[in-house]
């Protein structure tokens, strides 16, 4: 597959945050509140002029390969092509005086939906299916932004679908995301064996119906709290992936939703629904907005998000390491 045009390199522009109209938020120590650490990087809490709260990237760019760079600089530019609510906004990006790059996006201050189906499965209970479809439409109209554009994500999972207070979704981490050129397709096997689509499994050449499979994974794991295909080890999640048939779902789960969640999970690409024919369906059309449904509860969720930047790095650090 050819991508698109090369990412933009990254920037040269050296400023400091106050410059920038940035400063870092305090942690209880007075210095800086960190979020979470990688091999390269530290996630560090912002606050804007306005008093919004970010987060910054920050990334020691000399100590980065050049796999790793070129990671850095395809999600910085996607992030700065795509304009979504439901994606991750990149605020702002720049060197500092000390030759680090700062990325700065929004703050998603209800942690990720991992977080949240780990919060729910130890309540005991399922989510309540217009919470569900509610999450399940924002997911698919950032998908939809991303398609139009020819943007493969390559990498939805519960971990990297974050949560506002206001119950709005941010897809994020783009770090294995392609453009391709028109009628181009994508060969490389990239992302999260758990989420791949069976195409993907066989090597053959994928697009934008991957992400809509990993999709249909996701919503599993929102009515069941497991994944649907599921081993520990990679060649029998793969084997699971093309061969077995979709796990059947709880009795609670309506008729509806469960035949979405076969139509998401449709083996074959060409028989796959795209994101806009899943969202023009009735049952999309009238799931609720974010602003209808209670988030439910989750103590201390702005602190669990350390963990989620920790394996933002590490796994940049994987990727890069295959690549």
């Amino acid at each position: 597959a050819l991508a698109m045009p090369a990412p933009a390199p990254l920037p040269e522009v050296i400023a400091s945050l106050e410059e920038r109209g940035w400063q870092y938020a305090l942690g209880l120590g007075g210095g800086p509140r960190e979020l979470g650490r990688g091999a390269f990087g530290t996630v560090l809490l912002l606050q804007g002029a306005e008093g919004q709260k970010c987060v910054t990237k920050r990334v020691d760019t000399a100590k980065l390969k050049k796999a790793e760079r070129r990671l850095i600089e395809t999600e910085v530019s996607l992030l700065r092509a795509v304009d979504h609510p439901n994606v991750m906004r990149c605020l702002d990006c720049f060197v500092d005086p000390d030759g680090c790059l700062q990325i700065v996006c929004e703050f998603a201050d209800r942690g990720d939906l991992c977080q949240h189906i780990r919060a729910q499965k130890a309540v005991g209970r399922p989510f309540a299916e217009d919470l569900v479809l509610c999450w399940a439409k924002q997911v698919l109209l950032a998908l939809q932004c991303l398609h139009a554009q020819r943007i493969l994500h390559r990498d939805l999972k519960a971990e990297n679908v974050l949560v506002t207070s206001a119950n709005v979704l941010k897809l994020a981490d783009f770090g294995v995301s392609v453009q391709l050129e028109p009628e181009r397709k994508a060969r490389d096997i990239v992302g999260t064996p758990y989420y791949y689509a069976p195409e993907m499994c066989e090597g053959l050449s994928y697009d934008e119906k991957c992400d809509v499979w990993s999709m249909g994974v996701l919503l599993c794991e929102l009515l069941t709290f497991e994944l649907p295909f599921y081993s520990e080890v990679p060649q029998e999640v793969m084997k699971k992936i093309i061969y077995a048939p979709p796990p059947s779902l709880p009795s609670s789960v309506s008729a509806d939703v469960a035949a979405l969640v076969q139509t998401l999970l449709t083996k074959k690409p060409d028989k796959r629904p795209t994101a806009d024919e899943v969202l023009a369906t009735a049952l999309m059309e009238q799931a609720p907005g974010p602003h209808s449904v209670a988030l439910p509860g989750m103590a201390a969720a702005v602190d669990e998000q350390a963990e989620d930047y920790e394996e933002d790095f590490e796994d940049v650090d994987e990727r890069s390491d295959s690549s």
